[in-house]
């Protein structure tokens, strides 16, 4: 019983030092975000800014249309969120309630698509929005 307790306590400790190793890049991410932009680009390296700023946001925030980004990025979202209810309720029905020829075969094919990995599709996607003249 004390060897678990000890392995236990071991465990927790090594994923506490992993969980640690993991926040750097975040922590280092927010710091950097506040920090003014002669101290990002100092030789000497300090993990919390000397000087706290809200300068880099308030640039950022003014280099684009932000409004319509997000307008943008707001009815694609709500469109595709009814569209997929809608098509997809609908087809969850059709396969729970209604037996038809092939039935079957199509639901498997759905499995299939659902079991498949978004990095396998990742590729092929990009190669056919490319032909699209939609990218700058």
């Amino acid at each position: 019983m004390k060897k678990k307790k000890v392995y236990h306590i071991l465990w927790i400790i090594l994923m506490s030092a992993l969980t640690i190793l993991m926040l750097v890049p975040i922590i280092m991410m927010i710091t950097t975000a506040v920090k003014p932009i002669e101290e990002i680009r100092s030789a000497v390296f300090h993990l919390l800014p000397q000087t706290f700023t809200l300068d880099n946001f308030k640039e950022a925030m003014s280099a684009g249309p932000w409004n319509l980004f997000f307008r943008n990025s707001l009815f694609i979202t709500l469109a595709a969120v009814v569209f997929s209810l809608l098509f997809n309720s609908i087809a969850g029905y059709a396969f729970a309630r209604l037996r038809f020829k092939g039935s079957k075969v199509l639901f498997m094919f759905l499995l299939i698509g659902l079991m498949m990995p978004p990095q396998v599709t990742m590729l092929p996607t990009f190669l056919i929005m490319a032909k699209f003249p939609l990218m700058g």
